[in-house]
């Protein structure tokens, strides 16, 4: 009878663990988080953007650009038709937690799904006022202190990049220490 008991707690405690983490996710850990966080303040500072500062809102998005293309057939051509994808809307919205992290900055920066993006331009969907999307995709790690990651801005068909980007922990603080510049437009 205990037997029992303590092998059904044991798989409830089991199927417990393994639905957090199917819900949270490679992309909703804190330390993701963390790195993401710093993937996108970089690229608010480091980008060939007409707008620059100057834009009106910012719009984070994870995409399926995510992987090292140089380990794929097709190489950077595939990785080209991934970047058209992303462009054309496989992206989603940053958890609520990071978005959190940058309230009250100015541009103000809001989830990509408040915009309309294509070769146009990027415009607010309830102002219409023009912005830039920076993407993260995938962390990729290195070691436990440094991880690759792909990502980038788009402001329209023109103006838009797909950088991979070393970021490595120091002092507990994830910070961009490499950004190489893949494709541009």
């Amino acid at each position: 009878m205990k037997l029992g008991l303590i092998i059904i707690a044991a798989v409830l405690i089991v199927l417990g663990i393994a639905t957090v983490l199917l819900f949270l996710g490679p992309d909703r850990s804190p330390v993701a988080e963390d790195i993401s966080e710093a993937v996108f303040r970089h690229q608010f500072r480091h980008n060939a953007s007409a707008l620059q500062q100057s834009a009106k809102a910012y719009y984070l998005a994870f995409t399926t650009v995510d992987d090292d293309p140089r380990h794929e057939p097709g190489g950077f051509e595939n990785l080209i038709r991934r970047c058209t994808i992303a462009i054309l809307g496989e992206e989603r919205d940053p958890s609520p937690g990071l978005m959190r992290r940058f309230s009250g900055r100015k541009p103000p920066v809001r989830k990509v799904s408040e915009c309309n993006a294509d070769v146009s331009g990027v415009t607010d969907k309830r102002t219409g006022e023009a912005g830039l999307v920076f993407r993260v995709g995938r962390i990729r790690w290195l070691d436990k202190n440094s991880v690759e990651v792909l990502g980038g801005y788009f402001e329209g068909g023109m103006s838009s990049s797909v950088n991979l980007y070393r970021v490595e922990r120091k002092n507990g603080r994830w910070r961009v220490t490499n950004d190489k510049l893949l494709v541009i437009s």
